[in-house]
């Protein structure tokens, strides 16, 4: 809803090419991948490891993760719809693929 009021389109649950069932929880453009984080996920280490290794897995394809937690969505929603502005107005949301 923040990012729609700025503007910003965006995709919820894209389908990510990590997986069968990978999803993220927003895509804007086709690289840009904001995944929001609940305190009570990340509360097990053994979680936000995961979901550390997945961040790698898609920068390694080319993605940009965000990955906001919670806390930082309800505090600060401002700084985050500026940061995805900011992205999106250089274009690094968008592949420079050919094709794509």
């Amino acid at each position: 809803m923040l990012l729609r009021e700025a503007g910003i389109q965006a995709t919820p649950q894209a389908s990510l090419p990590i997986g069968d069932f990978a999803r993220a929880d927003l895509l804007v453009g086709d690289r840009l991948l904001i995944e929001c984080d609940s305190e009570a996920h990340h509360a097990e280490p053994a979680n936000r490891r995961a979901d550390l290794r997945r961040d790698e897995s898609l920068m390694a394809l080319g993605f940009i993760v965000l990955r906001p937690d919670y806390r930082q969505v309800f505090d600060d929603p401002a700084g985050i719809v500026a940061t995805v502005a900011a992205i999106v107005a250089r274009g690094d949301h968008l592949s420079a693929r050919p094709g794509v």
